[in-house]
């Protein structure tokens, strides 16, 4: 029998410590594996540098993942309603905002960066590299508009062309961590939300920041 995951999606968080990132984010994510009653021995393999899983069983399918790191963290996210994508960026006062917004956001994009400044910024170009991640792209430079919303800073919700499932949160202070999913047809989207993002292992979450 193909174990199946008990959640629709998992996420983790862990201090680098000894590790290198690499390694770091692949242990990560063969914990979530784990604690969802998943192969936490399957191999991992890379497709146009998107990470995958190639289970031992040809039968089902593997759900999606995805890993990132910045400075001394490293997240992971495993999902089972879609193509998943994680980004976590550690906040620099001294990048050129508006600057990066405009040859790389979409006018209503630079347009939030030049009102809210460093923390406007690094929630939507943590979404953009989530949703990058999640097709494959990577990071998306075509100046077009893909967070249009400004609110909320914090939370989960649905874009407005409803084909993500988007959230942004700072589990720690000065941290942006982005998810995206891009879910299956039949998935019921109303329950999206931040209590539907289970993270079984790693640091524990805080108190969402609030802007």
């Amino acid at each position: 029998m193909v174990a199946v995951m008990k959640h629709w999606m998992v996420c983790g968080l862990t201090e680098i410590g000894g590790d290198d990132q690499h390694t770091a984010g692949r242990r990560l994510l063969r914990r979530l594996l784990a604690a969802e009653g998943l192969d936490a021995g399957q191999a991992i393999a890379l497709k146009d540098g998107k990470p995958f899983l190639t289970p031992h069983s040809t039968e089902g399918s593997a759900p999606a993942i995805s890993i990132a790191h910045s400075a001394h963290l490293a997240a992971a996210a495993i999902c089972r309603i879609g193509l998943v994508g994680i980004d976590l960026e550690l906040h620099n006062s001294t990048r050129n905002f508006a600057g990066i917004a405009e040859t790389y956001f979409g006018p209503q994009e630079a347009a939030q960066v030049t009102a809210g400044g460093m923390r406007a910024f690094y929630r939507i170009w943590t979404l953009r590299e989530a949703i990058g991640k999640a097709t494959g792209e990577g990071l998306l430079t075509d100046r077009r508009d893909r967070i249009i919303n400004a609110a909320p800073y914090t939370g989960a919700w649905v874009s407005d062309d409803r084909q993500w499932l988007l959230a942004h949160i700072e589990p720690r202070a000065g941290i942006s961590l982005a998810l995206a999913i891009q879910p299956d047809k039949d998935t019921d989207t109303s329950r999206w939300s931040l209590d539907a993002i289970q993270w079984p292992v790693g640091l524990a979450m805080p108190a969402i920041s609030k802007p």
